[in-house]
């Protein structure tokens, strides 16, 4: 999130790191690695007879929607009634969760604004087609169907550089050009669940894959943006990432390491965490909001150093976020309990004769 906010309110770190597109490589990741986790869970309440796939499809769908949906469509109204600059002109691919397409339609990001959003579409087409692979594939293929997703990923960012499906910037605002990403989460949340990583010969692929994922991660940050897009290695470095965020997501969920492990357990970090999504959401409006709110408070809309701007803009960012989620999210998230896997199991009307119910979260 860090790297996201600096982008996209200093010109200096956006000129020389990209460091916004490093932070959603990292988000889309994570998000593989736990929305897979949660559907391997899910799984195996199917497999074990206590549920079926149509539940907890619907389940999941239902809690991703009460995560995700009154926030983004509540921000939306709120910049439509209030005309925010370009808004009501991408309504329909705002409001449908295909910005991603129109970014691609249009050849690069039309508006600042908005620009954050094709990522939020990208995510909620992945909600749209996962749920189906991980719950529906045989148990034996998932995995390697899994694994066959990075190279396709990698293809369909070559060949869109070569104008096969028209805009170059498809090769990131596309939900196929950033499956490499998404599965490289799921396929270390499906190493993790099936007890794999704990082997030898899976210890051993760890180390190679981080060590390999590292040096492409190395590489990465060591270009400038425009060098990056320019040369050959801005086709795979998205692959690269995806490795060294997959095994860093890894040892972060199982401790192994252990001043990584302080630092995520600092309080201020786990609530930032929680009002991320809000501070995501809410980051490239201050642009909009920031500079009238500093100047009835301090008599100028921009600081002179652009250090403070960006601290101002980002303390505007949080305490959007923080207030937005203690006010309007936590009670949508409250609602949530409804769909949890007890409640489903409980519910469920295909239940196996003397099935355990003991242990189901």
């Amino acid at each position: 999130m860090a790297g996201v906010l600096l982008s996209h309110f200093s010109p200096t770190v956006r000129d020389r790191v990209s460091a916004g597109s490093i932070g959603i490589q990292l988000f889309f990741v994570l998000s593989g690695f736990l929305i897979t986790g949660l559907l391997l869970e899910a799984r195996e309440r199917i497999d074990g007879g206590r549920t079926r796939i149509g539940a907890e499809w619907r389940a999941f769908l239902t809690r991703r929607t009460l995560r995700i949906f009154p926030l983004y469509y509540g921000v939306l109204f709120l910049a439509v009634i209030f005309n925010v600059e370009h808004v009501r002109a991408n309504a329909v691919w705002l409001f449908s969760y295909a910005y991603n397409f129109r970014v691609w339609a249009a050849g690069g990001w039309p508006d600042r604004l908005l620009a954050h959003f094709w990522s939020l579409a990208v995510e909620e087409q992945f909600y749209l087609v996962w749920p189906w692979l991980v719950l529906c594939a045989p148990r034996r293929l998932l995995p390697w169907i899994m694994a066959a997703l990075l190279p396709a990923a990698l293809a369909f960012r070559i060949a869109n550089n070569h104008g096969c499906f028209g805009s170059p910037v498809g090769q990131i605002v596309l939900l196929p050009a950033c499956w490499d990403l998404l599965a490289a989460g799921g396929l270390m949340a499906w190493a993790r669940h099936s007890g794999w990583t704990s082997s030898a010969r899976g210890g051993i692929v760890l180390k190679v894959v981080f060590a390999v994922g590292l040096a492409g991660f190395l590489r990465t940050i060591s270009l400038r943006p425009e060098e990056l897009q320019s040369s050959w290695f801005g086709r795979f470095d998205y692959t690269f990432d995806a490795l060294f965020f997959a095994i860093l997501v890894h040892a972060c969920a199982n401790n192994t390491i252990v001043w990584l492990r302080w630092i995520l357990a600092w309080p201020v970090l786990i609530y930032l965490g929680r009002i991320s999504y809000g501070i995501y959401i809410f980051h490239n409006f201050m642009h909009y909001l920031g500079p009238g709110l500093s100047r009835r408070l301090f008599g100028i809309r921009y600081f002179p150093y652009e250090w403070e701007h960006v601290m101002w803009l980002s303390a505007c960012t949080v305490a959007a976020a923080a207030v937005s989620y203690h006010l309007y999210e936590r009670p949508w998230q409250g609602l949530k309990r409804r769909w949890s896997p007890a409640a489903i199991s409980k519910t469920s009307p295909f239940k196996l004769e003397g099935a355990p119910e003991e242990g189901i979260r």
